[in-house]
């Protein structure tokens, strides 16, 4: 069973973070990696966002009895193979789930340059996840109406 009240509120916080991570686009390489403080807020921000985009994957599927991969990559692998969001999009971003995994486990090992190109990409990448996951839950009749989504917004 899909509990919509906890798409929306992990949704909401998604938006939230893709709005704060989006102050820091007109910071060159340079200048994030040269300030170690707004690195490591990037970094931060990255991963949690890429958390909640991966446990909306994983409620998602598990509310529609599809099973919950054990593979981060494959839960958005998986919302794309379902229709939840376009597969094209899925295969796109699922490497962000890689991305996460080095951040949380192998933080020896973090590429500056990866950590700003995920932020270059991250915002739009966010948002237009919560997008197709609004309309997919507008589409199966989870939201009653718009005015459902734009407690989304």
């Amino acid at each position: 069973m899909i509990k919509t009240e906890v798409v929306l509120k992990h949704l909401r916080s998604l938006q939230e973070y893709a709005l704060r991570l989006r102050t820091f686009l007109a910071l060159s390489e340079e200048e994030l990696i040269a300030d170690i403080t707004t690195y490591w807020a990037v970094q931060r921000g990255l991963q949690v966002a890429i958390q909640h985009l991966t446990d909306v994957g994983a409620h998602l599927l598990a509310g529609l009895g599809i099973g919950t991969p054990a593979e981060y990559r494959d839960i958005i692998l998986g919302l794309g193979r379902h229709g939840i969001i376009p597969l094209d999009f899925a295969r796109r971003i699922s490497s962000m789930a890689g991305f996460r995994n080095i951040l949380v486990h192998q933080y020896l090992e973090i590429d500056e340059s990866e950590v700003y190109r995920n932020l270059q990409l991250g915002p739009d990448d966010f948002e237009a996840f919560v997008d197709h996951v609004l309309a997919f839950l507008q589409r199966e009749g989870y939201l009653q109406a718009s005015q459902d989504a734009s407690d989304a917004h």
